[in-house]
């Protein structure tokens, strides 16, 4: 239940970043580990399906992820088929995406 309810909370976010982060976060939650740059999502999630999930183009998300990554919010860990986003907010605040 508690899963369905944060699902709908990051759907409402006003702003796609904040949708994008609270996904992440949630994802974080799920299959997050420590990592030294904050937390590792460890699981792959592509551009396309980041789009599908938000409600936004992959072209759009691609942007987006930029402007987080430029802002100092996410990093991307690896390369191809072993990249994976972190948040570089500390784990314990990953909530703080879903609530705001």
């Amino acid at each position: 239940m508690q899963q369905m309810e944060a699902w709908a909370a990051m759907q409402a976010r006003p702003h796609l970043d904040q949708r994008i982060m609270g996904l992440l976060a949630l994802l974080a939650e799920q299959f997050g580990e420590a990592h030294a740059s904050g937390h590792l999502v460890n699981v792959r999630i592509t551009h396309a399906q980041l789009a599908a999930a938000v409600g936004a183009t992959r072209t759009t998300i691609t942007r987006t992820l930029g402007n987080l990554r430029t802002r100092g919010e996410l990093v991307q860990v690896g390369k191809g088929e072993a990249e994976r986003f972190c948040l570089t907010a500390a784990p314990a605040h990953s909530s703080h995406f879903l609530r705001h």
